[in-house]
């Protein structure tokens, strides 16, 4: 072996610093080395012979990411694969008979433990166990083929659930290349399936589905809708009506975010609340302000949080739709079937009263804190807030009615009477 060194954390950050293809032995723990690629890649491992002295074979077990697993824990897990070999182990051979033999549920299951920072983490294990698990728990993860999870997907398609199949793809993807990228398996039975192209028939019906903008008429109806609500519910809608937020980034919403500078209010919202894990800020013109202030403070959120939502979505959507309904009928008969409104058609609301203000494109991206172009992204850092506020009044004028000016009343000047002398 190669002289060895004292991998110390600093010593390790050191070599990770320039990449290329060795081998660097510690001194400490005889076995255990830092193997690293040119390509970056670098990992723990332990190096260790079977029983039969130097007729036995060379085993090799990788403990971990070397930019992830500090240099104590990989000597504690070394000297714990050494300790299995003195009892007459063969820990790789063991290891590698694990994986083969792992089912389904054992991978999911190892797979959610993985996911524990992950925003979503309870939905997707959730989805893996009833609509995976449930099905295929017990098949061993190596003999999956691509078939059998294309088949799954479709028979949850058929069954009328188009977007839990959708998600059931994506997150199954997920679960498979995390277990290709850690030698569970040898590649994800998923990788490079494309689903067909839809028929003409389908997009028609998708568009139907799909959301949309609301026209100047349903905007106006929106408005004395909100009056039929109850007054927290009704600045949520319009909160998402003229900022383009995200419901969930709502939900979210604590009183602490909302800050004023010389530009006004703004309400920010942390990368941890994004969808696309980076922080935003949200101009509020005056009336969304003054509607938010008018608030009860009941807590830290402003609207009571996610786990507050979480139960009452499909109520407060149906009493949006039916107060929605009943403006409707009083402006246009009683006979008028209004059409059904979804919080996300707010936020395309909003992108579409930028459109009509004259905003530029980019910044009405920039508004709805759209991913832009890699390139811009990475490189342009301005916030661009002077502009941002005064595009998001502008969108404002033509969504929100125009504030009534307070009355300051007429002077009437009387004829004097004559003062007879």
């Amino acid at each position: 072996m190669a002289d060895r060194v004292n991998l110390t954390q600093a010593a390790v950050e050191r070599l990770l610093a320039e990449p290329a293809d060795r081998r660097t032995w510690d001194e400490k723990v005889r076995h255990l080395a830092l193997r690293q690629r040119a390509s970056g890649a670098a990992s723990w491992v332990v190096v260790y012979r079977t029983t039969g002295g130097r007729r036995g074979s060379v085993r090799e077990v990788t403990l971990g990411d070397a930019r992830e697993t500090k240099p104590e824990v990989a000597r504690t897990e070394a000297r714990k694969v050494m300790g299995q070999t003195a009892e007459g182990r063969d820990p790789a051979a063991e290891r590698a008979a694990a994986r083969a033999a792992m089912t389904v549920r054992e991978a999911i299951e190892q797979y959610a433990a993985t996911l524990a920072s992950h925003r979503n983490h309870k939905t997707i294990t959730s989805l893996l166990r009833r609509e995976l698990a449930a099905q295929l728990g017990t098949r061993r993860l190596r003999d999956l083929t691509r078939a059998d999870l294309i088949e799954r997907i479709s028979t949850v398609e058929r069954d009328g659930r188009r977007g839990a199949a959708e998600m059931l793809r994506r997150d199954t993807g997920g679960m498979l290349n995390w277990a290709a990228n850690t030698g569970l398996i040898t590649a994800s039975p998923l990788a490079g399936w494309r689903k067909p192209r839809a028929t003409k028939a389908e997009m028609l019906e998708r568009e139907g589905r799909a959301g949309r903008a609301l026209l100047k008429v349903e905007v106006e109806v929106l408005h004395a809708a909100r009056a039929a609500l109850p007054h927290r519910e009704s600045a949520f809608l319009l909160l998402l009506l003229a900022t383009g937020m995200r419901r969930q980034e709502a939900e979210r919403a604590k009183w602490s975010d909302i800050t004023t500078d010389a530009h006004g209010s703004w309400l920010t919202i942390p990368a941890a609340n994004a969808k696309n894990a980076r922080a935003h800020k949200v101009f509020l013109v005056p009336t969304i302000a003054a509607a938010l202030d008018a608030l009860d403070r009941i807590g830290s959120y402003v609207f009571g949080g996610a786990k507050a939502w979480s139960d009452n979505r499909t109520r407060f959507n149906e009493a949006m739709n039916d107060a929605f309904a009943w403006a409707w009928r009083q402006k246009h008969g009683a006979e008028a079937e209004a059409p059904r409104l979804r919080l996300h058609d707010l936020r395309r609301t909003f992108r579409s009263a930028c459109s009509e203000a004259g905003v530029e494109t980019d910044l009405a991206e920039f508004l709805l804190n759209h991913v832009r172009d890699d390139l811009i992204e990475r490189y342009d850092r301005a916030d661009r807030l002077p502009a941002r506020a005064e595009a998001t009044r502008r969108a404002c004028a033509w969504l929100l009615p125009p504030e009534k000016k307070p009355s300051t009343g007429k002077v009437v000047r009387l004829p004097r009477k004559a003062v007879a002398s």
